[in-house]
């Protein structure tokens, strides 16, 4: 499976650079509806020296101290973007609300447009080597997305929630004393790993149940969480590896594998989920123009119970 996502992701490396465009057009619409705000979000923090401790934090990334020094920064800026939030409200509270409802809405509403567009050119590329592009359905399924990004927004924000809170309690670990602050990395990484793999597993087979079956939003979904039940253990297994990867590559180059990981990161996690369906499903599907991959149909193995929506 890693394999594979990794094939797809490569052959059709030309929709990371279009994807990649939309998400720098977009951040530039939210940093100019952010701009209004501006003076209030830099007093605030002004007032708790956000900005050092920001610059702390990429100067311990960046040149090379140990991973617990970085944590540990890492852990203080978190802490104090808490407190700059807590504060903000407090003080400016109609801006607050302002930028709450345009970054827990109305950004990821905008960036998850997308998430149609980049999905037909996958299931195109897959299912027969079919050239989708990009730029015209991102418009022409503008209903589609519309519909399904709204409802993952209101669906997915709670869990974000609880995730953002478990990753604040995480990083609260660097201030263990003894010997066992030397496990600390080790630690935050294997639980930011699982936390983040889970959360991605959850909504795997929604967005490619909505595409491939050309079903409603929720039927979508339903279908999609029977296709990351078939085989949960194998893409949780999956996933992990990829985090893995991902955390060691910006662990070890700093902001260079920032810069590495995010294009690539875009689309890496829709080619993931594609192939998380269709291996769920049994169904072929190509991963370069020369190799078809044909998995073994879950019913061959697997109990009646769990595989009798496929016969």
């Amino acid at each position: 499976m890693f394999r594979n996502s990794g094939k797809l992701l490569f052959a059709n490396f030309s929709t990371v650079w279009k994807v990649l465009l939309y998400y720098i057009i977009i951040t530039l619409i939210g940093v100019g509806l952010v701009a209004p705000v501006f003076g209030s979000i830099g007093d605030i923090l002004g007032r708790h020296d956000f900005y050092e401790s920001l610059i702390e934090l990429l100067s311990t990334f960046n040149i090379g101290n140990n991973i617990l020094s970085s944590f540990a920064t890492l852990s203080n800026v978190l802490a104090t973007f808490a407190q700059c939030i807590v504060e903000y409200f407090v003080v400016y509270t109609a801006n607050a609300i302002y930028l709450a409802v345009l970054f827990v809405i109305i950004m990821p509403f905008l960036y998850g447009l997308s998430s149609i567009a980049v999905g037909e050119t996958l299931y195109g590329y897959m299912s027969s080597q079919a050239k989708v592009h990009f730029t015209g359905r991102l418009f022409s399924s503008i209903g589609k997305s519309v519909k399904y990004v709204l409802t993952k927004i209101l669906i997915a924000t709670p869990i974000n929630l609880v995730l953002a809170f478990v990753v604040f309690q995480t990083f609260r670990l660097t201030t263990l004393q003894g010997p066992i602050k030397f496990a600390v990395p080790l630690f935050i990484t294997i639980i930011l790993c699982v936390l983040f793999a889970v959360r991605i597993l959850i909504f795997s087979g929604w967005l490619p149940a909505l595409i491939v079956n050309d079903c409603g939003v929720f039927e979508a979904l339903k279908r999609g969480i029977k296709a990351v039940n078939r085989c949960f253990f194998k893409a949780l297994s999956t996933l992990l590896v990829s985090m893995f990867i991902v955390f060691a590559v910006i662990l070890l180059l700093g902001s260079i594998g920032l810069v590495i990981v995010f294009p690539i990161g875009l689309i890496l996690f829709y080619v993931f989920s594609f192939v998380l369906f269709y291996e769920g499903h049994g169904m072929r599907y190509y991963v370069d123009g020369d190799t078809i991959i044909t998995p073994k149909r879950l019913e061959e193995v697997d109990k009646f119970s769990k595989c009798k929506d496929l016969i």
